[in-house]
């Protein structure tokens, strides 16, 4: 349940995590050690390991926005919230990105959930329900992985 705070993890620990995944998978469904779960994993409807930690991290963000505790609230904002004008993008929920100027800076929890809520569809944004929020995350990040493999 920690991975959402380690976006700066390196491929090889991700890849070892899928991996075990995979192997779950196979254990399962009773299969040999190099036999495929592609097939297996879209029935499931699982995520590579990546993937859900994208989805468990815009989880976390809508299940913490309304009450973010005192350290946490200026690294999410909405853009509208740095301005006194009405624009047209107040309604587009837009986080402002913290500022940073380094790598490490760039793989922190903040930065990334930030990039990630604002790469969500205004529909997938708006949700107010978290179970149709989750549900709608999880059908994007399903048809994108599905996207990856065909391509």
């Amino acid at each position: 349940y920690g991975d959402v705070c380690y976006f700066d993890l390196n491929a090889d620990p991700v890849n070892k995590l899928d991996r075990l995944l995979n192997n779950c998978i196979r254990y399962t469904f009773n299969l040999r050690k190099y036999d495929h779960v592609s097939a297996l994993r879209s029935q499931l409807r699982w995520l590579p390991i990546r993937l859900r930690r994208n989805q468990r991290a815009l989880t976390f963000l809508l299940l913490n926005s309304s009450s973010l505790p005192a350290y946490l609230a200026p690294y999410f904002r909405y853009l509208c919230s740095n301005h006194d004008r009405n624009l047209r993008s107040v309604n587009n929920l837009l986080l402002s990105c913290p500022s940073h100027n380094s790598d490490f800076v760039n793989c922190s929890f903040f930065v990334q959930a930030v990039l990630l809520w604002n790469a969500l569809p205004l529909e997938v944004r708006m949700s107010t329900n978290r179970f149709t929020f989750k549900k709608k995350v999880h059908e994007l990040l399903l048809t994108e992985m599905a996207e990856q493999s065909n391509s």
